[in-house]
């Protein structure tokens, strides 16, 4: 599974929704079709990136489609982009909204109180900082997976999930950097 656990693929879900979403901008320059030769490789970069996540969390129609206007791209069809990038485009804004709201739904199903930012919840991020400083892959699955089960809220929630976004692209001074940031979200700190 993606992910490693449900909670994990939930978040993977949620990076692909915040993903998708940049990404799309991005394609909607190109839906008219009035773009230079030279954006070529930038079309082609952002429908590659969609065709490789989206076969990640099992979105495999999405994924062929974007594999087929990546080749497109690449030879230069801008009669097969026009064709089919609008559609694509709906169906990827559709998936992605069906995806939050899942998770939007699931997330209020749990019902979860509040962080207050104990002990646990400090070794814990603690613990993932310096997976991360090592670079050590099994210690950061680990501290990731005992992350998921507290039950975070309001900004550090938010902060959690910037921090496995930014894991799940490798991005580790990033996330490092928003652990720094967490004092500010424990009771009684500074």
């Amino acid at each position: 599974m993606t992910g490693g656990t449900p909670e994990g693929y939930c978040n993977v879900l949620e990076v692909y929704c915040r993903d998708s979403e940049e990404r799309l901008k991005i394609l909607a320059a190109f839906e008219g079709g009035g773009f230079s030769p030279a954006e070529f490789p930038v079309f082609v970069n952002q429908v590659h990136a969609l065709k490789s996540i989206s076969a990640s969390i099992g979105a495999a129609a999405l994924s062929v489609t974007a594999a087929e206007l990546e080749a497109a791209g690449r030879r230069g069809d801008r009669g097969f982009i026009q064709k089919g990038l609008g559609e694509f485009r709906r169906s990827l804004t559709d998936t992605t909204a069906r995806i939050s709201a899942a998770l939007k739904s699931r997330a209020a199903r749990r019902d979860v109180p509040s962080d207050p930012g104990g002990v646990e919840t400090r070794r814990l991020f603690q613990g993932l900082k310096a997976a991360l400083e090592a670079e050590d892959i099994e210690a950061i699955d680990h501290c990731i997976n005992d992350l998921d089960t507290l039950p975070l809220s309001g900004p550090l929630r938010k902060a959690y999930e910037d921090i496995s976004g930014n894991v799940l692209i490798s991005e580790f001074p990033a996330a490092i950097a928003v652990i720094d940031t967490l004092p500010a979200f424990y009771p009684g700190e500074e």
